[in-house]
């Protein structure tokens, strides 16, 4: 970091949109291994998450994640989120 200051293990960094890149090269690496599959199920590997709002989770597969066509909405749009949603912290100046 330019201030000099070290990272910790309890530091936090808001990776917003770039993380959806990183994401979906990880899950293509899984798929490759063998380890999962792009027609897997959401609830098969991340139990519990996606609930409400008349979501299907069991019909939900990671390929429709990556192409972005799940049907799930941009929950940034949602008043509720940006509401609720905590503050992003400032980085801390050691100067």
């Amino acid at each position: 970091m330019r201030t000099g200051c070290k990272w910790s293990a309890d530091d936090r960094v808001r990776g917003a949109s770039i993380t959806k890149t990183f994401v979906a090269t990880v899950l293509l690496q899984l798929a490759a291994e063998g380890r999962l599959s792009l027609d897997d199920t959401v609830e098969t590997w991340l139990p519990g998450l996606v609930q409400g709002n008349g979501y299907d989770v069991s019909k939900i597969i990671l390929r429709q994640l990556l192409n972005h066509t799940s049907g799930l909405a941009n929950y940034t749009e949602d008043p509720a989120f940006i509401h609720n949603a905590p503050p992003v912290p400032a980085f801390r100046n050691t100067v």
